[in-house]
């Protein structure tokens, strides 16, 4: 991980949309929003209606995003 520090993941490995956006910083309208439009850069599964997230699938994301402050990781 290319200097950043490791950082104990937690115990809980899916998350829901609400939980998605309280752990990445965002809002939970703005990941449909980004579903919706094709641009969600992680994968996702559907249980029913309810929306599930690999958080490790996340943190892969996370982990290939530049290293600059002041992003927005959910703006084009």
């Amino acid at each position: 991980m290319k200097g950043r520090p490791v950082v104990e993941r937690r115990v809980k490995r899916l998350a829901n949309t609400k939980e998605l956006a309280e752990y990445i910083g965002a809002t939970p309208a703005a990941i449909k929003q980004r579903i919706y439009i094709g641009k969600l850069p992680f994968p996702y599964s559907k249980d029913g209606k309810k929306l599930v997230f690999d958080l490790e699938k996340v943190d892969a994301w996370i982990d290939k995003l530049p290293e600059y402050g002041g992003v927005n990781l959910l703006k084009d």
